[in-house]
């Protein structure tokens, strides 16, 4: 891997990890989200989504696998078999 790519993966992740052990409740805000924002998105305790959210998982489309924790944090909300079809077969989930 890229070592500017590494290094930015390895910011996210740690920002990631900080949201999701935070010993203080977190809530997020989406309109929207692609990639390894939607492991972001998805960290907090609570996700208030705008009622026309859009995401899109997009890594099947560029040969990657998902990051930031977006695979886990994917599944715990709508279920394994769901989030596994999104990240396959790239669709957008909509609200």
């Amino acid at each position: 891997m890229a070592p500017l790519l590494s290094d930015v993966i390895d910011l996210l992740n740690a920002g990631v990890e900080q949201l999701r052990n935070s010993d203080k409740p977190v809530v997020s805000a989406v309109q929207g989200a692609l990639g390894s924002g939607i492991g972001m998105a998805l960290s907090a305790d609570v996700v208030i989504a705008e009622s026309s959210l859009k995401m899109r998982c997009g890594y099947a489309a560029i040969g990657l696998s998902p990051d930031a924790g977006a695979s886990c944090f994917l599944a715990e909300r709508v279920g394994d078999a769901r989030a596994c079809a999104l990240f396959m077969t790239n669709r957008t989930l909509q609200r």
